[in-house]
């Protein structure tokens, strides 16, 4: 997959074998392509970006990526995981299963029918159980991990089992990882088969092994590594 931008000379690819970096060192652009990757995550369709993939082909990503930016509220994401969790339960409960449920359901009914079993007058229950109404009571979440480097390796196995997403995008995540975690997480990304696209607001200068990154200096010059 490429990423176009009409106001950059460069294309971004985004490849299997490579994580790419983009360092925004102006401002003004920064803001302007962060705000513009958010849009699309949220649904949005946005001229100023344009995904194609090998052939040419137009892509449309609307809601299929991510942008993630707070390393210190993974809660946020986890739910967003959960909701998808929920429906992926759904989604797969057959008949059998609902059978089941339906079964142990009543037999709950009539254990609560226990303390009341001396009052006179009578008792209903909802009758009307599905499988939603258990998943609200349940409240199924995915338990996070003890740092921060756990928590994005916790994000790429998602990623892997449940494929929600076409492309992840990290915001300054240069700034909480030192240059060996990042190389091993970039490792991970690259195992796993999950595109990944870093954007920073400095330069790091010297790209790390498994990194093709486009700098991008105060005034706007490029400079692609």
């Amino acid at each position: 997959m490429n990423i176009k931008f009409n106001y950059l000379d460069n294309i971004l690819p985004i490849t299997d074998t490579k994580i790419t970096s983009v360092e925004i060192e102006n401002k003004g652009y920064f803001y302007r392509t962060t705000t513009n990757f958010i849009k699309i995550s949220d649904g949005e369709l946005i001229e100023e970006i344009y995904f194609f993939d090998e052939n040419k082909e137009e892509l449309t990503l609307a809601n299929k990526i991510m942008v993630i930016s707070d390393y210190f509220n993974f809660e946020i994401i986890m739910k967003k995981y959960s909701s998808h969790l929920q429906k992926l339960i759904i989604e797969n409960t057959d008949e059998k299963i609902i059978n089941d449920i339906t079964m142990l359901y009543k037999k709950v009914i009539k254990k609560m029918e226990i303390p009341l079993e001396n009052i006179d007058f009578k008792i209903e229950y909802n009758n009307d159980f599905n499988i939603e109404q258990l998943l609200k009571l349940l409240k199924p979440n995915i338990t996070l991990k003890d740092n921060i480097i756990d928590n994005l390796y916790l994000i790429i196995d998602l990623e892997k089992t449940f494929k929600f997403n076409f492309l992840l995008i990290f915001i300054n995540l240069k700034q909480y990882l030192d240059k060996e975690e990042l190389e091993e997480f970039y490792k991970y990304c690259i195992y796993n088969k999950i595109s990944i696209l870093l954007i920073e607001n400095m330069s790091h200068q010297i790209p790390t092994e498994n990194e093709q990154k486009l700098i991008i200096d105060a005034d706007l010059d490029e400079f692609m590594l």
